[in-house]
């Protein structure tokens, strides 16, 4: 196994250059979530009272001209632009995708509003850095509130929101 690693590096490194003309596509800008009520309880849980029912979570995003777009596409595999899974531990841990065109992207900014249910919702605001071959999430305000920075070390793999 030893002996593989070494050829497998070389040719994985090989495929790279400096001058982002690989044809290689990064696409990061998701980002994860983990929601818990007051009593540190999981709100993603469906064992716990009043929690957050994956078939009533729905994603709107910001145009640019305006107005907020309900984002629904059938054909993608998780087509309300979010996905719930099992995190560490015990909590569920809810990832926003931001599978969003050129339209939603208003000064390097992506904004969303993770409607809970009827009356429970968050604003996510993700800033993104591109080049012709990547995006990827720089920062992530949740409410107003700056809760990632890739540049200045706040940098949680997950962000907790408390309802």
């Amino acid at each position: 196994m030893k002996k593989m690693f070494l050829p497998l590096t070389i040719l994985s490194l090989m495929g790279c250059t400096t001058d982002d003309s690989c044809g290689c596509h990064i696409l990061d800008v998701s980002s994860d979530f983990n929601i818990l009520n007051s009593n540190n309880e999981d709100l993603l849980n469906p064992n716990t009272a009043n929690y957050f029912d994956n078939d009533e979570i729905r994603i709107e995003h910001l145009k640019n001209d305006g107005t907020y777009i309900e984002f629904h596409q059938s054909n993608l595999d998780y087509k309300y632009d979010f996905y719930i899974y099992p995190g560490g531990g015990d909590l569920y841990t809810f990832r926003l995708l931001n599978q969003v065109s050129r339209d939603f992207i208003i000064n390097n900014k992506i904004t969303g509003v993770i409607k809970w249910n009827a009356t429970e919702r968050d604003t996510i605001i993700s800033e993104i850095s591109e080049t012709s071959n990547t995006r990827i999430t720089t920062k992530i305000w949740v409410n107003g509130e700056l809760k990632y920075d890739m540049h200045n070390g706040l940098t949680p793999e997950i962000i907790t929101i408390i309802k």
